[in-house]
This record gives C-alpha cells, sequence and structure tokens, in this order.
C-alpha cells in the first residue's frame, strides 16, 4: 500500500529566530538560547523516552534472553538426537543475537551517575538489569542512556532531521535523573548540543566559557562550584522546551520534584576549520607527487633550516638568555634566528597552499 509522507519536524531553533540563517547568523556559536515549547512540539516530545521506557526495555532484553537459553537448549537436545549433523555449519549471526538480548550493559547501552557534596560518584555494577536500575534509580542514580533512537522511531526521525537541516552527523544521549538529583558536574563540551526536555522539569545554570576554551575541540574535566563562579542563565526547562548551548558553555542541572528526562542531541564534533585544515593537509601529504594542485607546494615540502632544533624550545632559551640579560638586563628569547627562519618559512609555506586551494578548490 501507498505510506504517506511524514512531514519532517520543524527545526529545532524555530520561535527562537524567524529562519535558519537567522539562527546561524546570530545565535550558532555565538550565545545559548531558549526555545520554549509549541503546543506541538510539546505532545511530540512527551512520548519519545522515560524512566518507565527504560525499565520496559531492560525487562524485553531479559526476556529475550530467557527465550534464546531456552532455544539453545532445545536446539542441543535436537543435536544429540541427530548423529549425522554437520559441525562445520555456521549461521554467523550470533554475534548480532547477542547484541540483542540479555541485560543492559553499563559503558556499553548506559552510564550511571550522581554527583554530591561536589563530587561525582559512578556505580560498580556491570549490569543493567531492570530490578538494579530501579534500585540504583531510588539512590539517586542519573543515567545516560546511549543511542536512544535505537528504541524509538520519533527519537531517529528528530536526529535525522536535524542532520538534514545542518549537513552534519549528530549523536544523541537521553539523560534521565530522579526526583531533586544532580548527575554530573559543571563542564562543558566539545559539540553544539539541542537539549530537549521529554519528562519532568530540569533547571539548568549555564556559565561563560574558561579563557581559552571558546569553541573548543575537547571537552573540559569537571570543575568545581568556585571554578564556574557565577551563571549568566537560570533556567528551568518543561516538556517540550528546547535549549541550545554552543560548544565550550559550562552547564551543569538539577532535576525538580517530578524527576527528569531529556534528550541532548549532539554535533559538529571536529567538524570546524581547523579540522578541515589537518584535513587538506594530511590529504596533500598523501597525494604529493600523484596529483597536481591536490599536494603540498613545493614551500611546505622544502626542508627545516640547518640547526633548527638547537634554535628552537628550551635549548634555544638557555643559550640566550645569559647573553641576552647582560646586554640588556632583562630576559633572553627563546627564538633564535634558526627558529625564526623555520616559521617564516612555515608560514610562506601556508600561504602558498592558501593560494592553491583558492585557484583548485
Amino acid at each position: 500500500g501507498h505510506t504517506p509522507h511524514r512531514q519532517p519536524p520543524p527545526p529545532l531553533w524555530s520561535h527562537a529566530t524567524q529562519t535558519t540563517a537567522a539562527f546561524q547568523a546570530d545565535v550558532f556559536e555565538q550565545r545559548p538560547v531558549l526555545v520554549r515549547a509549541t503546543e506541538q512540539r510539546r505532545k511530540a516530545f512527551a512520548s519519545l523516552f522515560d524512566f518507565e521506557a527504560l525499565q520496559q526495555i531492560a525487562k524485553e532484553r531479559e526476556e529475550a534472553e530467557d527465550e534464546a537459553d531456552e532455544d539453545e537448549d532445545e536446539d542441543d537436545e535436537e543435536e544429540d538426537e541427530d548423529e549425522d549433523e554437520d559441525e562445520d555449519v555456521d549461521s554467523g549471526d550470533e554475534g548480532d543475537e547477542a547484541n540483542e538480548v540479555g541485560p543492559l550493559i553499563f559503558s556499553y547501552d548506559l552510564n550511571a551517575a550522581r554527583y554530591r557534596n561536589g563530587v561525582k560518584e559512578v556505580p560498580q555494577e556491570k549490569m543493567a538489569t531492570a530490578a538494579n536500575l530501579k534500585s540504583m534509580w531510588s539512590a539517586g542514580y542519573t543515567y545516560q542512556v546511549l543511542q536512544p533512537q535505537r528504541y524509538s522511531d520519533g527519537i531517529w526521525r528528530l536526529v535525522s532531521a536535524l542532520e538534514a537541516q545542518l549537513g552534519c552527523l549528530v549523536g544523541c544521549n537521553a539523560y534521565l535523573t530522579p526526583p531533586k538529583s544532580q548527575g554530573l558536574a559543571p563542564h562543558h563540551d566539545d559539540v553544539e548540543l539541542w537539549i530537549c526536555q521529554t519528562q519532568g522539569r530540569k533547571r539548568w545554570r549555564l556559565y561563560h566559557n574558561h579563557d581559552g576554551f571558546m569553541l573548543p575541540n575537547k571537552p573540559s574535566p569537571d570543575f568545581s562550584q568556585e571554578e564556574v563562579g557565577q551563571p549568566i542563565m537560570d533556567v528551568t526547562l518543561e516538556v517540550g522546551d528546547v535549549l541550545y548551548l554552543p560548544r565550550g558553555t559550562i552547564h551543569q542541572a538539577v532535576a525538580h520534584e517530578s524527576g527528569s528526562t531529556h534528550l541532548t542531541l549532539s554535533t559538529y564534533q571536529h567538524w570546524s576549520l581547523g579540522s578541515l585544515a589537518a584535513s587538506v593537509i594530511e590529504t596533500a601529504l598523501s597525494a604529493q607527487g600523484h596529483v597536481l594542485g591536490v599536494s603540498l607546494p613545493v614551500a611546505l615540502r622544502r626542508s627545516l633550516p640547518f640547526g633548527f632544533v638547537f634554535s628552537a624550545g628550551l635549548a634555544a632559551e638557555l643559550a640566550a638568555a645569559p647573553a641576552a640579560t647582560s646586554a640588556k638586563g632583562g630576559k633572553g628569547s627563546c627564538r633564535g634566528n634558526g627558529a625564526a627562519a623555520g616559521v617564516g618559512a612555515l608560514a610562506s609555506g601556508l600561504r602558498a597552499l592558501a593560494s592553491q586551494l583558492e585557484d583548485s578548490p
């Protein structure tokens, strides 16, 4: 039969700005923004994921394991009765089945943590059975479910739509937090984040990025409350709300009395001009001598100056310090003539590569 055409969901930044172009020009990578729910989005998000859904997944996985064990016992009995069984036959799909049955596994399917008295705590359990999940939930642990789109058509459609709108791969995690609990310490990520509230309420406090960590390419360690200072935004998300965070925004969140579930859609990891530049140089190095216009320009193939290794770094600083101090009464230069020449040649070579890119994009 004919499958009806499903309209993709509107961009997650809808109602914050009128157009995608305006969002990119005025918000993206620049500042966090809160997009309050519409009635349509509230209804759509409310059915996506929550703790009951996680419990149901865990139960189904355990039941599937029990059924698989029963089938295996029956197969063993049949093989014992059939002496002519060909022992060389292998279905080849046992590994696939193993990933779909049995308890959920911590660090593979999900993670758990709680943040109390300024300390992040991680449990020792390896298997996330339905019983374990309920017990740890009561003890205040937050669950980070990895790739929840595996279990929800609505989530993968949301992820797929954002990928199409941005032209970049999008990942997704679900965070389930018990009432009045906090799972993670203050930190920043190396990805653009869209936080979509699907159940309950959660208070988010956002902070300025630390010096040198604007648009970082690595996540931060955990920060103490003293390190983050005063928040620049303090908001509570309800079902259907969306909070956008540029990478590098320090954040922490606490669930309200009803607990909380939200999806975090993450993207633009290592998807920067710097990452592209590294890829271009790597490609040019490997293509050298094969394709004109793709390989490195001659300026970047030239050798470093004689003695370059002795004119840069600690050795140069130690050698230059006595002479400079006696001559000027100040600190010595840590860059010798050889280092300056090398840096100048590198800059010239990079300009040649840039010209080459512009001539043959």
